[in-house]
């Protein structure tokens, strides 16, 4: 944060615009920048685009090194950094990037924009957010673009070109106030909404089983349902359920709000445990369960 950025022994740091602006930019031989725009110009323009609705700013926002051998999420000018030092930001390639925008005040949810920059691209997402995870997630099955092809079938006709993500994005500012009230109504509804075991395990299941087709698809299975979480995401979820309804005082006759349910589905969908180009196409999938649970419900 301080112009230093320090991976040693990390999967990822926290960094600021400043970091970002100083850091190395991939460009084409041309000069123009690899995916058509910068994390940084991105960002910005997020950011002035709101302005004019709300007092957006950036609450979280981290460097990812996945260690990947082909696809590394940091790269090391090492010329640069003999010059500059080894942890300043000015020597390094950020390719993937995960950042967090408060539209409202903090609050337990709060209307929130999600980046997940990487090297296949970059999606957006805007919606409610559940602030105590702090982990960028977006629980909005409808307000989602990427600039490449999301790898769930449903989502695919959401890849846009720049031109299209900027205009989506200037709409979502302009209805921004529509979008936050949906978004308090969704919460809303999850919170009025009891959840019994029975039903926790109907939910796990499909969520288990949506994955093995998922697996399977392409080759073997010809219609892919969106993949909510993988098996060690569900494992985090199924143990975070447990501990809460049969850990010690508690009582696991008595149902749970759904608003509950979506925090621990959510739980592993974060930088720390959950692969970058699939934090937000991930949400969007467990936002949609979650939908359809609630709409059957009322």
């Amino acid at each position: 944060m301080d112009g230093l950025v320090d991976f040693e022994g990390k999967k990822l740091v926290e960094i600021d615009m400043t970091d970002l602006d100083a850091s190395i930019k991939e460009k084409w031989l041309d000069g123009t920048p690899v995916g058509g725009i910068t994390h940084y110009d991105l960002l910005q323009f997020i950011l002035e685009t709101f302005g004019s609705q709300c007092t957006p700013r950036i609450e979280k926002m981290y460097a990812v090194n996945n260690h990947d051998k082909v696809r590394p999420g940091v790269t090391q000018n090492m010329d640069l950094a003999e010059r500059f030092g080894n942890d300043a930001a000015e020597t390094m390639i950020f390719r993937r990037v995960h950042a967090l925008i408060y539209l409202d005040a903090p609050a337990e949810v709060n209307t929130a924009v999600a980046v997940s920059w990487h090297q296949l691209g970059f999606t957006v997402g805007i919606g409610p957010n559940v602030r105590v995870c702090e982990n960028g997630c977006i629980l909005d099955a409808e307000h989602i673009v990427s600039s490449y092809t999301l790898p769930n079938k449903m989502l695919k006709e959401r890849k846009l070109p720049l031109d299209l993500v900027k205009e989506t994005i200037a709409d979502w500012a302009v209805s921004y106030h529509q979008i936050q009230d949906r978004g308090d109504s969704f919460v809303s509804r999850l919170k009025g909404i009891e959840v019994t075991h029975q039903d926790m395990i109907k939910l796990f299941g499909r969520i288990g089983f949506d994955r093995v087709l998922t697996d399977l698809g392409r080759k073997e299975v010809e219609t892919v349902p969106d993949a909510a979480l993988n098996q060690s995401q569900l494992n985090i979820a199924m143990t975070e359920y447990a501990k809460w309804c049969f850990g010690h005082g508690s009582n696991s006759s008595k149902p749970i709000p759904a608003w509950l349910v979506m925090n621990f589905l959510n739980r592993a969908l974060n930088p720390r445990s959950c692969d970058v180009p699939m934090i937000l196409p991930q949400q969007y999938a467990v936002t949609k369960i979650m939908q359809e649970y609630v709409n059957d419900k009322s």
